[in-house]
């Protein structure tokens, strides 16, 4: 196909960057996309948001798709 072989990979971790990173580094990777959900107030008070974690901590290029709201 034009893109070549594209891969689907979800990735757990106790540290979100952390286990990005790991696998970034032991996967040869070119791109990262990433889904970036529309929060609340108080959930981005309490929560981190790892999209923007991604923006300021990662090397590569992102791919950022807009989340479906409920």
């Amino acid at each position: 196909s034009y893109y070549g072989k594209l891969i689907f990979k979800v990735i757990e971790d106790v540290d979100f960057l952390q286990g990005i990173n790991n696998y970034v580094s032991e996967n040869k990777i070119d791109i990262i996309a990433i889904v970036n959900h529309r929060r609340g107030f108080l959930k981005r008070l309490f929560t981190k948001d790892h999209t923007r974690e991604l923006l300021f901590h990662s090397d590569l290029p992102l791919k950022i798709f807009p989340g479906v709201n409920k």
